[in-house]
C-alpha cells in the first residue's frame, strides 16, 4: 500500500462525528423533549436551518425557538441555555483514536487542519474543553468565515491557509454532501462511517494501528 506522504501534503478533519463521537439516541431524545418534539420529527427540524445557524444567520435563541415553535412549545431563556449546553456536549466527546491519528499525521510531516460547520457557542466550548485543538496547523469554522460546507469556498480557503493545492489534500467527513463538496474542488476524500474509520486511516498513514490513547489520555473519554 502506497504511503500517504507520496500522495498528499495535508489532511483536513471534520469535527463532530470524526474527531468526536456522534450523538447517541439518548442525546437526541434529551433535546427533543425540551422542545416538545417526537424524536421521529425532531431531526428534520434540527437540520433544517443548521447551516444558517452555523453561519451565524441565527443566534442560539432564535434557532432553538424556531424549532420549538414548530411543535407548539415556547422556550424560556433557561431552556435555550440547556439546549445549547446539551448540544455542545453531544458533539463534544472526543474519539481518542481520531485525536491520536491527527498527531500521527503530523509526525509523518503532513499538515493538518480542522474544518467544521459550527456556531460560536459550540466553538467556545471546543476551545475551552479540547486543548488538543491547538495542535492543528489550520482551523476553519463556518461561524468565523460565514461560509459552510459543502460550499466550494470553504474548502478552497482551507487549502489556501494550508499552503497546498486542493488535490494535495485528503478531506475526512461523516456526511456525504460534504464529501461531495470537497471532491468538486479536487480533494481526495474519506467518508468517516464509524469510529473505527480512524484505524483505517492509521493503516494508510503508517501501515500500523494507532494506539487507543495517547500519553495525555486524560483529555479524552470514550463513548458510553
Amino acid at each position: 500500500m502506497t504511503h500517504l506522504l507520496s500522495q498528499f501534503r495535508s489532511i483536513i478533519f471534520d469535527y463532530g462525528g470524526v474527531l468526536t463521537f456522534s450523538p447517541t439516541d439518548r442525546d437526541w431524545q434529551a433535546l427533543a423533549e425540551i422542545v416538545g418534539a417526537p424524536l421521529s420529527s425532531f431531526h428534520q427540524e434540527y437540520w433544517r436551518n443548521r447551516d444558517a445557524y452555523d453561519m451565524v444567520q441565527f443566534d442560539s435563541a432564535s434557532y432553538w425557538r424556531n424549532i420549538a415553535t414548530t411543535f407548539g412549545r415556547e422556550l424560556t431563556d433557561d431552556d435555550v441555555r440547556r439546549l445549547v449546553d446539551l448540544d455542545n456536549q453531544q458533539w463534544g466527546r472526543p474519539n481518542p483514536n481520531s485525536v491520536a491519528m491527527v498527531r500521527t499525521a503530523r509526525t509523518t510531516g503532513l499538515k493538518v487542519a480542522v474544518l467544521s460547520n459550527i456556531q460560536f457557542d459550540m466553538l467556545s466550548f471546543v476551545r475551552k474543553n479540547h486543548l488538543w485543538f491547538s495542535e492543528f496547523d489550520v482551523q476553519v469554522f463556518s461561524c468565523e468565515l460565514r461560509i459552510a460546507k459543502p460550499s466550494s469556498g470553504i474548502f478552497l480557503h482551507t487549502a489556501k491557509l494550508l499552503g497546498v493545492h486542493p488535490t494535495e489534500a485528503l478531506f475526512i467527513d461523516d456526511r456525504q454532501p460534504n464529501i461531495d463538496g470537497a471532491e468538486r474542488v479536487g480533494m481526495k476524500t474519506m467518508l468517516f462511517e464509524s469510529p473505527d474509520s480512524s484505524r483505517e486511516l492509521a493503516k494508510l498513514l503508517l501501515n500500523s494501528e494507532i494506539p487507543p490513547k495517547n500519553a495525555d489520555g486524560r483529555f479524552y473519554r470514550s463513548q458510553g
